[in-house]
């Protein structure tokens, strides 16, 4: 399993028992990687952070789960292969 599967797959776990603080967690881990400028091979870090933000607002506007994993935002990561970019 790839390092963005692992990160995707978290984030979907707390998505799903639409854990808010563990989400806001995990996008201040996310901030210290970019800050140290860790990279995650095929996944932005800030894309990934910009949607925790929409997630977290979506959660509060008690939108449906299956709804915030079907997200443009989200199918842009999704679908995203940064190692091809330089």
């Amino acid at each position: 399993m790839e390092a963005k599967d692992s990160f995707i797959n978290k984030l979907d776990q707390l998505i799903r028992s639409k854990d808010i603080a563990g989400l806001k967690k995990m996008r201040n881990q996310n901030a210290d990687l970019i800050h140290n400028d860790i990279r995650i091979k095929n996944l932005s870090l800030i894309e990934l952070n910009e949607y925790i933000d929409e997630v977290v607002v979506m959660l509060e506007d008690k939108k449906d789960v299956a709804a915030i994993l079907h997200t443009p935002l989200r199918k842009l990561i999704d679908g995203s292969d940064y190692s091809a970019k330089k």
